[in-house]
């Protein structure tokens, strides 16, 4: 489950940043079956900028309205260190790692 604000986050940086990877991060996108969930409306987004940055809150916002097992991020600083926003949104947020380790401790198959 993803929001369109963060695949859209995603494919500016690797613009930015890695532009010769760019159409292999759209072709994995069409790949992937992902449910991209509803954009948050502005109530929302402004609701949650009272405890997370403006440039997280409408990636916030939305999981918040999805409700997933985890919010997987790397961002530290602005998401996982501040313990209000875990708090305040009821949101598990995490680095992708501990999701991987939570995946395969659920992993039922032999190793």
């Amino acid at each position: 489950m993803v929001s369109q604000d963060v695949l859209d986050e995603v494919q500016r940086n690797m613009i930015r940043k890695a532009p010769e990877r760019v159409e292999a991060y759209i072709e994995l996108l069409e790949l992937m079956n992902l449910e991209i969930v509803a954009d948050p409306s502005a109530e929302e987004v402004w609701a949650v900028e009272a405890y997370v940055v403006q440039k997280d809150a409408p990636i916030v916002a939305a999981a918040i309205n999805a409700q997933p097992d985890y919010l997987v991020t790397f961002d530290r600083k602005h998401l996982i260190d501040p313990p209000e926003v875990a708090e305040k949104s009821d949101l598990m947020i995490v680095v992708p790692e501990v999701v991987v380790i939570a995946l395969r401790d659920d992993d039922p198959s032999p190793n």
